[in-house]
């Protein structure tokens, strides 16, 4: 059991042309391999300017700093995913 959703939203109708701010959450249920491994929360956020050729955004991972497991699935390979973790990309189309 797993998904995750992301919506974003634009700020165009109070004139800020080119902003936009993004939220996501995603979930993974209890794992059962090798070891049993407990499911999880993530939610994430973004804040994003974009301009003619370029954007720039700062996006922060693991909001809740959350502690939580990656493998499972008959794997016995494990390891803990991130904690909160903040990015900032620059990015130019030509």
């Amino acid at each position: 059991q797993s998904g995750s959703l992301w919506i974003q939203y634009h700020f165009e109708a109070y004139g800020l042309y080119g902003w936009s701010l993004s939220f996501g959450h995603s979930y993974s249920g209890d794992k059962k391999g090798v070891l049993e491994v407990p499911g999880y929360k993530l939610y994430d956020s973004a804040l994003i300017y974009r301009a003619d050729h370029y954007s720039v955004a700062i996006n922060v991972d693991n909001l809740t700093d959350e502690h939580w497991i990656v493998g499972g699935l008959g794997s016995i390979r494990y390891s803990q995913g991130y904690g909160r973790r903040a990015r900032l990309s620059v990015s130019m189309d030509f």
